[in-house]
């Protein structure tokens, strides 16, 4: 889950301006965030395809093998507000993504969404920190 949230009420009205330019670039990177989380995600699980009732080429590792498209197309996004927002798996398209996500006891996890925050955490945080310096001014 990716979430980004500021606090502006305590500035003063004589910053109005540059908290407003402030929470355009934060509108912009957190929808930049989204974007790069849904496609790292769906790399993720875009491996080999392999017929059903097969053991996987590579188990265990990522991009999950896949023998259907339905985890990919499960993965969803939500925005609460302009600056926060969730990407998430729909469980309703493919209720077996936390398992194949969080592992069971016969199966090694394969933390596809994880991995996918940990792989462009820092691009989204470098976005963040260059949209918002670029609105406001150095």
């Amino acid at each position: 889950m990716f979430s980004v949230e500021f606090d502006t009420s305590g500035l003063k009205t004589t910053y109005d301006r540059a908290n407003i330019e402030a929470m355009k670039g934060a509108i912009a990177a957190v929808k930049f965030g989204v974007e790069e989380l849904m496609k790292a995600a769906t790399r993720n699980l875009m491996g080999v395809a392999h017929p059903p009732g097969t053991k996987s080429p590579y188990p265990g590792n990522l991009p999950v093998t896949r023998i259907s498209r339905e985890l990919s197309k499960s993965m969803k996004y939500h925005f609460f507000n302009p600056i926060s927002a969730i990407v998430y798996s729909d469980l309703r398209s493919a209720n077996y993504a936390a398992y194949v996500h969080d592992g069971t006891r016969r199966m090694k996890a394969r933390p596809f969404l994880k991995n996918a925050v940990s792989e462009r955490q820092q691009a989204i945080l470098n976005r963040m920190r260059y949209e918002t310096l670029k609105r406001v001014g150095r």
